[in-house]
């Protein structure tokens, strides 16, 4: 749900019960107020925000570790411009997962609203490092793949002529 571009039918509904049945669920809290708010288009509806913001506040109470609970409840308060609440937000989501490249761009962002430029750059410049890191981890991956894909074929060839 979270990486389709439009909410998916039903959806909702199947968190709903999912949260119902596991109230003390972190993910459960999380993912159902995750497909509330895009179910909304993030929306500026105050009941939703308020239901959203509530089942985001559940999921990392539950779960300290909750990294992405911590940046969306960051983007939540970025929304409504509260930048120092968002600040501390991101610096939570952080410190739950300090390779949330997110996170530190948008406390990048927050710390460029409140005139602290030096911190922002900072920010912007470690999910620079994240970023440069994560695709050199990608390229890695896939150039394994890549020689996997072409010794496959000729070891099998070669046991075939053996055979």
């Amino acid at each position: 749900e979270i990486a389709a571009p439009d909410p998916l039918p039903c959806v909702v509904a199947k968190l709903a019960r999912f949260q119902k049945l596991q109230p003390t669920n972190s993910l459960a809290n999380y993912y159902y107020a995750m497909a509330l708010w895009k179910q909304q288009g993030h929306a500026t509806d105050p009941q939703t925000l308020h239901t959203v913001e509530s089942m985001l506040t559940r999921a990392v109470t539950l779960d300290p570790k909750c990294a992405e609970g911590y940046f969306q409840l960051g983007n939540l308060s970025a929304g409504q411009r509260q930048w120092e609440k968002a600040i501390g937000l991101y610096q939570k989501a952080i410190q739950a997962d300090p390779g949330l490249s997110d996170a530190h761009y948008r406390l990048g962002i927050a710390y460029e609203r409140v005139g602290e430029e030096a911190r922002a750059r900072e920010q912007f410049q470690r999910h620079d490092a994240i970023a440069r890191d994560q695709a050199a981890k990608i390229q890695r991956q896939r150039k394994a793949v890549k020689q996997f894909l072409v010794v496959l074929p000729s070891q099998s060839a070669g046991r075939q002529s053996h055979d």
